[in-house]
Formats: C-alpha cells, structure tokens, sequence
C-alpha cells in the first residue's frame, strides 16, 4: 500500500517529470493595486487632508493591503508616514461582508448529535464566533492550530467567545485526534467529506479542481498533467512547494528557528516531555530556538503515520484540502483566513486578539505590519 513515507521515494522523478508543463503553466503574478496617479490619490496617496473613504474604492475592489509596507509600495502611504491612513484604507478594503451560509450539518464529537454548521458560526445571541476550519485529521495543520487554540480557550470563553473546529475525516479519527491533541471533543465537530471547506471555498489543494483564485498551479494546464495522479503523489508535490506557498519557509523556520517568534512552550504548552524544552537552553534563551518546532513536528509527525488510516478520510483526495478560520459577529465576518498551503494556517494569537477585541484590533495590526 502506498504512504508517504514510500512516496518520498518518487517524488524527484515526478518533478522532474512534470517540470516542462509546471513551467508552462506558471504565468506571473498580476498587480493587485493600480498604480496611476489618478489611483494613488482615489486610495488616499496624500497624507495630510481629508481621505476620500468613498471613492476609489468601488473602483478598485481587489485592493488588498498587508500593512504599511504594501501602503508604502502602492503609494498610499509615504515612507514615515502617518498609520491611520492605512487603517482607513484597511476599513474600507477588508470587508469580509455578510456570513452567507453553506448549508451543511456536521457532527458533534462528544456525543454524535448533528449540528448546522450556519447555526454554530452565526448564532443569534450576538456572541462573537471563532470558527476554526481545520484541514483532515491526520494533517500536520490540524494538529498544530488544535495545539495552540488548546491553551487559549478558557481566556476565549470567558470572555463570551464561542469556539468551535470543524475538520475533514470519520468520527472514529476525530476521537483519535481529539486524545491526542487535548482539544475538547465538545468543541469538535466532524465534516467526514469536507462539504463546509467547499461551501466556503477554501482552497482544494494542488491538482484539484475548486473555487480559489487562480494561480498556476490549479490552471488547466497543470489539473490535466496532474489527472492521472495519486492523492499521495499531489501530496508530496505540495510539500516541496508547488502549488503550497510558504511550506519551504515554515519548514525550514521550525529548523532554524526564529527569534520573533517565543519559546515552543509557551505557544505548544504540554506537548514536548518536561525534560525537553531546558535542553534547548544551551542555544538561548526567550525565542523559539533552532530545532524546537521542528521536534513537536516530529513529535507530530510520529502519532499521525502510526494511526494513518484511522485519522485520514475515506476519500483520500480529502487529505489534499485545506482550511482556514473566520471570525464571525452578529452575522458579519469581520475576519477570514484561507489556508494556501500546508503549514499555512492561520495565526492562532492574532485570532485570539481579534476575537476578543474585534475588527478593530485586525485592522491596527495590519497597519502597523504585524
């Protein structure tokens, strides 16, 4: 039978293989912001003066800003200049709009009962609603957001935040992963064919057809050349990088560490043995040190190959689909990640922030290039 560990074995021959249409097919990327004079003043190009909040705008809707740096490129902002501008332009640009519903029903994990998946991410009570998307069960993204969601729940639910996860596979692998990962089972809710991932259009994953932006690696090109493949096959291809922005990165970042980032402990309480975490103190101190996410990936790793069969879907395509989180108030979304690729998920501290603080907090953030 075929695992990926087996696989790993062909995956340079299917590269090399498939390397002509790959390139083929690679287009390169459009600019997402005009960049005229005319456009420049209709975002707000000048500093100081009213800001046009009303016009431009509709115009150019596809304006999608990452914080102050893209302000700066685009000529929104002038290097140095004032923060405010660009959380105005955030405001107006970042409207996830109204919660629209997919009409699926999923499955409690503690006791089975059927729930809809609108009633749970767009109660009526006024609450504010953390609506984690995780990908199947036995996938390294699950694993590591139901880790660092863990820890934060009580503070979450105190303060009137609902959470709840909703992840791709059987109800036996959603028990498997609740044991293992500590994440509470009556907060967990199972989607055995990804249904609600496809309503809300989370990306299908490399080689797979679905609503997403298009990008080379889902163009037609690539989805004929990638016709005949395994799940398996698509799955190690992604792991090397194509059609899966920013795994390499975040594989190479658990290698050699990161000193923005804190200790594996502090984000990751309880997963490494007690005696682990003192040992990576030679190398110093206050920051997630080299090897450190590396090993609870290891770690991982090792409880996901070992149950493969029990954690991952019956449709094995299912383990190429990613997911993603929203932030859902009184019916609006006031936030939204999608998952590109593996190791892609979402932040889980700044979706804690912004759900206990609101929309607000997202746009001050951005702002400021967090």
């Amino acid at each position: 039978e075929c695992t990926p560990i087996s696989m790993a074995l062909l995956l340079p021959l299917l590269l090399a293989s498939q390397a002509p249409l790959l390139a083929q097919a690679r287009s390169p990327p459009s600019k997402a912001f005009p960049t005229t004079p005319t456009a420049r003043l209709a975002f707000g190009g000048k500093i100081s003066g009213s800001f046009p909040a009303k016009t431009g705008f509709a115009s150019f809707p596809k304006l999608r800003l990452r914080g102050q740096k893209d302000a700066v490129r685009y000529g929104v902002l002038k290097k140095g200049g004032d923060s405010t501008v660009v959380s105005r332009c955030l405001a107006e640009s970042r409207d996830y709009g109204e919660y629209l519903g997919t009409g699926v029903d999923v499955y409690r994990v503690s006791d089975g009962s059927t729930a809809s998946v609108d009633e749970l991410v767009n109660t009526s009570d006024k609450k504010r609603v953390l609506a984690a998307f995780f990908t199947q069960w036995g996938d390294f993204d699950s694993f590591e957001m139901a880790q660092r969601l863990k820890p934060l729940l009580p503070k979450l639910e105190q303060e009137g935040v609902q959470v709840v996860a909703i992840g791709i596979g059987s109800m036996e692998g959603a028990k498997v992963f609740a044991e293992l990962t500590g994440f509470p089972a009556e907060r967990l809710y199972v989607d055995e064919t990804a249904e609600s991932h496809k309503a809300l259009k989370f990306a299908p994953g490399f080689g797979r057809r679905g609503e997403q932006p298009k990008k080379w690696w889902n163009s037609e090109t690539v989805l004929g050349a990638t016709e005949t493949w395994s799940p398996y096959a698509k799955l190690l291809a992604m792991c090397a990088g194509l059609g899966s922005p920013g795994t390499l990165q975040e594989v190479f970042r658990g290698y050699l560490g990161d000193k923005n980032s804190p200790e594996i402990k502090e984000r990751f309480p309880g997963v490494l043995p007690e005696w682990l975490p003192p040992l990576f103190g030679v190398i110093g101190e206050g920051y997630q040190r080299p090897f450190e996410l590396a090993t609870v990936r290891l770690l991982n790793m090792g409880n996901i190959l070992t149950r493969w069969e029990t954690l991952t879907p019956e449709d094995k395509d299912l383990i190429l689909q990613r997911g993603g989180a929203l932030i859902v108030e009184n019916g609006k979304v006031v936030y939204r990640h999608d998952d590109l690729g593996i190791l892609g998920y979402a932040d889980v501290d700044k979706l804690a922030r912004i759900a206990l603080e609101g929309s607000e907090t997202q746009m001050q953030e951005e702002a400021s290039g967090v």
